[in-house]
């Protein structure tokens, strides 16, 4: 499912309400990427306020700011775990470039393609 509208077309009711169906779930995992708008706690809370509302355990990754170590195997373990934990994903707007360059940094993009390709909702 892509939502447009930024953080507006994610705090909809029904557009958490689709995502959590989509995951056949009661309460699922979500995992928060807000690279787009650089891990800033706004944005992160706008956009994840109904998951939580709903009773969701919501996990987030601060991929904005580039690390120390971040291409060593021990982070990657921890983005692979994080990624696999999760039933659904939200990958925030805003600067979507900056977030791909991020992601390809870090290595993630291999972690969501695998969760993609085994019908985790994204």
């Amino acid at each position: 499912m892509l939502v447009g509208s930024g953080s507006d077309g994610m705090n909809e009711e029904e557009v958490a309400a689709e995502i959590l169906r989509l995951t056949g779930k009661e309460q699922p995992t979500v995992l928060y990427l807000g690279a787009a708008t650089y891990d800033l706690p706004g944005p992160r809370a706008r956009q994840t306020v109904r998951f939580e509302e709903a009773g969701c355990v919501v996990m987030s990754l601060d991929l904005a700011t580039p690390k120390a170590k971040e291409t060593d195997l021990g982070y990657q373990a921890k983005l692979a775990a994080a990624v696999a934990a999760a039933d659904a994903i939200v990958v925030s707007g805003g600067n979507t470039l900056y977030a791909a360059d991020r992601f390809k940094s870090v290595r993630i993009s291999l972690s969501l393609s695998l969760s993609l390709s085994l019908s985790l909702s994204l």
